[in-house]
């Protein structure tokens, strides 16, 4: 017993060892194998986190691994970008390389990043610094590209529509979209609506687009008090998208067109175009089949002649702090900006300097591309301060002005602009009130040095200017007036100051009102005003200046007219002086009036009792009274305040304002008021009439008759004045209409409430009627002024101010072309109108043009006889005028059973029937009405005047009988034959609800025996 336990504990041991031998093998054995296998790696794992699709980078992963075998690249991309990479990076748990996310914050940059140089060495070979990630000199973030704010559109569509040449102004671009609407099946324009993101590409418009100043948002934005007032940058881009909306020139179903489905659209030439930066235009490349059809445009604004488009960037390149490979990470971030060629696949612009711009900017070459100046940290927190209640990059904002103008709320632009005034300036602190431009910003800015300083783009405006011409009033003293024939006051004195600092030679030009020195500023005579008040009826016309003075307006009245106990004046049935041909608000309302030359006349009857008082500022009337020494005279403030501005017109370059508001900044508060009081000082002694007649009594007794009968030759005068303006308004009549027969144009008038058209000669000469017609009882087997009134009260009802007309007969093409120009005088009661201004141009060689050019676009390769598109657009073109004959015809027809055709003949044979049938189609109706291939073998026809419907019926038995026959081809040979519904509608019915009608009873006609045709009536 006691051997075999000795043997079993023996055994025992060498089991025990025989387990720990193999036990050691295994792990050599799994060791061997793991080192001949490579399966224990030694890779350096590099995380790289972006909100680009993983598939979109790893062909860039996969390059980058090649070069370096020792890297491995984890491409990561969070649905929700932005917060899941700001909590890894809180968290210490940060991808390598990462997009940086937006809500990361300067000041924590050096925190969480690492800094990958310094920025003005990084320069030399890099662009676009200044939208790197920095705090001072430390660089933590490169740009991983830039790209622009602009339009992609459809090359095709815009073809389509006739459009030869990209727009260069909002007006052109609204055009465009009118004719996209008007001549193409495409929706113009994708709102964005129900793609909030996208919509913040518009708030990059009002600065670099619409001003040419790099520096506008960084510096003089932040300045400017209500900068979302009417006639701003802002108001004219956002103007322009509620009206693209409020036209209809968007999808309809604002709600449910999705973003997907819009690049699908525009790709395919179902959608004209939308706003977008042109990170998207290999989004929509891709989209579809149609690559080559998608073009990149600017915004739709020249300042200088020149185009400009904003460049922003995209997510910037970090590198965490917490990565374990920093060179590494480093050496990616290059890689994908310098070796990857990631920017020129998706059409983005390169940071890397002297690379090349995408193809797809190439038809860009007259824009400027440039970046807004990175304001300082001070302007970076007035920005910040000002915003706070206003997020214009989210999207909302922008939502809210397109749902307005698509009626879904009861809000307009103004309101809205208006409420995002409030919002912005509830948040102006006091020291920014005071550094505005409207107070004393340029003078604190400039006067650091001793001069004013100009931005870049204002130098470059300054080296082309060498004078500067300026309109100056010659009777509105203190200000602006002339004596001894020299030009005196403050608004000269102050212009003279502004040049001396723009370095230009101040040419001024004389006038002696308001109204004709704005139509000079209007007409490019002259570049800038010196100085006007605020005129409400010019307010979209002119833009101004900061003001330089503000005063109260004040009443001149007689010392014979009291004012009441209460201290209300009754101006009741009073007389009042008013200037000649000058628009002041303040003389609105006033019934009874005498007219005068200038101020000082006009307070000169005052004093002398023609008439009981007049209206003007606090300093002309103390000016005229001490010159003159009126003493029947008082002054009565009121509580109305004007101010002077400089002003320039709506189309003046934006730097000559801003630089005009520099200069006027740099003059300061003190010497304005030196100017106010030389311009008040004339340097001359006055003379009472005390001492004029005692001086000069023959002459002062001889003045006293005269003026006695200065009175009572009033009635005459005026007359005399009346007669003198008939004859001007006479003599203007005649040259406007000597140029109205040189530019081959027709002028008419019309009183809208009496129904009475006043017409040229030239155009009684052409329309063969009277100078004046009353539209009750006039000739009306005119069928040409028939035609002309029945557009006219078409353009009336629709508000239309333009229209094209032809008369004749498009079939035979013996056609002449006019366009219809209209302007409404409309009454102020309820604003609708009562009379028309109107002109009738000769458009025959445009349209001439534009005809044969969609002929090219709109006729079957086929057949050669109208396409679907021609057809429609021909039909268009002809139903206002064929709306006279009340009753049409409209038809479809086909092949009775067109597959055997192929079947038998081929598809060689099929085309050969197919071009038979479109030859006695053409055989039947040239001459009687439009026909086209409609798709398929279906043909459709159109007759205008289907008021015969015998003669009618005739015309169709007769084509399907002789397409009752054989056809021969290829030593084949098959019968063919035709079934034909027409229906007999309304003239004014739409198009479409006709040939719907007509194929109704084409059915018919293939349910009963084919061969045949069936024409009806339309009944309700």
């Amino acid at each position: 017993m006691n051997r075999i336990l000795r043997i079993l504990k023996y055994r025992k041991n060498i089991i025990s060892f025989f387990l720990v031998f193999v036990f050691i093998m295994q792990i050599i054995s799994m060791s061997d194998v793991a080192c001949a296998s490579g399966k224990v790696s030694t890779k350096k794992v590099i995380r790289f986190a972006s909100n680009k699709d993983v598939g979109m980078l790893e062909k860039y992963k996969y390059a980058f691994e090649k070069e370096h075998p020792d890297v491995t690249i984890e491409l990561e991309a969070p649905s929700d970008y932005e917060n899941v990479t700001m909590e890894q990076i809180k968290s210490g748990n940060a991808p390598d390389v990462l997009f940086i996310p937006g809500i990361l914050q300067q000041k924590d940059y050096d925190k969480y990043l690492l800094p990958l140089g310094k920025k003005k060495d990084l320069q030399r070979k890099y662009d676009y610094m200044d939208d790197a990630a920095a705090i001072g000199q430390n660089v933590y973030g490169l740009p991983s590209s830039m790209y622009l704010s602009g339009f992609v559109y459809n090359k095709k569509v815009f073809e389509d529509a006739g459009i030869s040449q990209l727009p260069n102004t909002i007006e052109e671009f609204m055009q465009d979209l009118k004719y996209i609407k008007e001549y193409t099946d495409a929706t113009p324009f994708y709102s964005g609506y129900s793609s909030e993101w996208m919509l913040m590409v518009w708030e990059s418009f009002p600065f670099i687009e619409m001003t040419g100043d790099q520096f506008y948002k960084t510096k003089e934005f932040t300045t400017i008090k209500n900068p979302f007032q009417s006639e701003s940058t802002h108001h004219t881009v956002y103007s322009m998208l509620y009206d693209i909306v409020e036209r209809g020139y968007c999808e309809k179903n604002l709600d449910e067109y999705s973003w997907n489905q819009a690049i699908k659209d525009l790709n395919e030439g179902r959608l004209g175009c939308m706003a977008l930066g042109s990170w998207g235009i290999s989004t929509v490349r891709d989209a579809g089949k149609f690559k080559d059809s998608i073009g990149y445009m600017a915004f739709p604004n020249r300042v200088s002649g020149k185009k400009h488009a904003t460049l922003m960037s995209d997510y910037k390149y970090g590198v965490s702090r917490t990565s374990k490979y920093p060179e590494e990470a480093k050496e990616f971030v290059r890689y994908m900006l310098e070796d990857s060629g990631y920017t020129a696949d998706f059409q983005y612009v390169s940071i890397v300097r002297d690379k090349e711009f995408p193809d797809t900017y190439s038809n860009l070459d007259d824009v400027i591309f440039e970046e807004n100046n990175t304001s300082s940290e001070e302007d970076s927190y007035k920005l910040a301060i000002l915003s706070k209640n206003l997020d214009l990059f989210s999207g909302k904002q922008q939502k809210r002005i397109i749902a307005a103008a698509a009626g879904k709320t009861n809000e307009t632009l103004e309101e809205i602009l208006e409420d995002w005034n409030k919002k912005w300036e509830a948040n102006r602190t006091k020291d920014m009130e005071l550094k505005r431009p409207e107070d004393i910003y340029s003078l604190q800015r400039n006067v650091a040095d001793g001069k004013t300083r100009f931005s870049d783009p204002e130098k470059k405006y300054l080296k082309t200017q060498k004078q500067l011409k300026i309109g100056i009033l010659t009777n509105m003293p203190p200000f602006q007036y002339v004596e001894d024939n020299k030009i005196r006051g403050m608004s000269k004195l102050v212009c003279d100051d502004v040049t001396e600092q723009m370095g230009v030679k101040p040419i001024y030009k004389k006038f002696n009102d308001t109204d004709s020195m704005l139509r000079a500023l209007q007409q490019g005579k002259i570049d800038v005003i010196a100085g006007i008040e605020d005129i409400s009826q010019y307010s979209d016309v002119f833009k101004t200046s900061k003001m330089y003075i503000e005063y109260n307006n004040v009443i001149v009245k007689n010392k014979m007219l009291t004012v009441e106990k209460n201290g209300n004046l009754d101006l009741t049935n009073k007389t009042a002086s008013v200037v000649k041909d000058n628009v002041h608000d303040y003389y609105k309302g006033i019934k009874k009036q005498r007219t005068y030359n200038d101020i000082s006349e006009a307070i000169k009857n005052v004093d002398f009792g023609v008439t009981q008082y007049t209206i003007t500022n606090y300093y002309t009337a103390n000016y005229c009274i001490k010159k003159y020494k009126y003493d029947s005279v008082d002054i009565v403030p009121t509580i109305k305040k004007n101010q002077l501005h400089a002003a320039f017109s709506k189309n003046s370059d934006p730097r000559l304002v801003s630089i005009y508001n520099k200069c006027l900044g740099r003059i300061g508060d003190t010497k304005l008021s030196t100017y106010l009081l030389n311009g008040s000082d004339n340097g001359k002694s006055t003379v009472d009439l005390k001492n004029l007649v005692e001086r000069y009594p023959f002459q002062c007794t001889m003045l006293i008759l005269f003026v006695c009968v200065l009175v009572m030759m009033e009635i005459w005068l005026t007359s005399y004045e009346k007669q003198k303006y008939l004859k001007r308004q006479e003599l203007y009549a005649k040259r406007y209409a000597l140029l109205a027969e040189m530019m081959d144009e027709y002028i008419f008038e019309y009183e809208v409430c009496r129904r009475i058209l006043q017409v040229d000669e030239k155009f009684q000469e052409y329309f063969n009627c009277d100078a004046k017609l009353k539209l009750e009882d006039y000739d009306r087997s005119n069928e040409k002024i028939n035609q002309f009134l029945d557009t006219l009260k078409a353009m009336i009802e629709n508000d239309e101010s333009e229209k094209r007309l032809y008369f004749g007969d498009l079939a035979d093409g013996n056609t002449e072309w006019f366009r219809i120009y209209i302007s409404f005088i409309k009454t102020k009661e309820d604003d609708k109108p009562c009379r028309i201004i109107g002109k009738i141009s000769n458009v025959q060689s445009e349209m001439e043009e534009r005809m044969a050019f969609l002929k090219k676009t709109a006729v079957d390769s086929l057949t050669e006889v109208y396409n679907r598109s021609g057809f429609t657009e021909n039909y268009k073109a002809q139903f206002n005028t064929n709306k006279k004959y009340q009753k049409s015809v409209v038809g479809i027809l086909d092949f009775d059973n067109f597959k055997l055709v192929n079947d038998t003949l081929g598809h060689l044979g099929g085309d050969e029937a197919l071009k038979m049938l479109a030859n006695e189609i053409r055989k039947t109706m040239t001459g009687v009405g439009l026909f086209a291939r409609y798709g398929g073998d279906e043909f459709v026809f159109y007759i205008p005047d289907g008021r015969d419907s015998k003669k009618i019926e005739s015309i169709l038995q007769d084509l399907v009988e002789r397409m009752n026959t054989k056809l021969k081809f290829d030593n084949n040979a098959v019968e063919l034959s035709i079934s034909l519904g027409a229906i007999i509608v309304p003239s004014d019915m739409d198009l479409s609800e006709a040939i719907e009608l007509a194929d109704q009873q084409l059915y018919k006609v293939k349910e009963n025996s084919k061969n045949g045709y069936k024409l009806t009536k339309y009944t309700a």
